[in-house]
């Protein structure tokens, strides 16, 4: 087994100051990870998810200023965000 198939995937909850266009958090702006907030500069990808209980997100692969990249998750039905953390 490859070192990489043992990495689990969790979506930590968030806190997301984002831009609110025509539909609700329309792109993130910063968000804050622990105690320090992450200025977005770029978003790569947006894209929707849905599970097959019918559950939809909003998925972000954004660039914060200091060159690191992040998967973040906006659920719709809850209003929450997260980010993709590794274990």
């Amino acid at each position: 087994m490859a070192a990489s198939e043992d990495i689990m995937t969790e979506w930590q909850p968030i806190i997301v100051r984002a831009y609110a266009g025509y539909c609700a958090e329309e792109s993130p702006r910063a968000f804050r990870l622990g105690s320090t907030w992450y200025r977005v500069t770029r978003v790569f990808a947006r894209t929707w998810e849905q599970t097959v209980e019918g559950r939809e997100f909003r998925l972000f692969r954004v660039m914060t200023e200091d060159g690191k990249v992040f998967t973040l998750r906006y659920d719709i039905e809850s209003e929450s965000w997260f980010v993709e953390t590794q274990v």
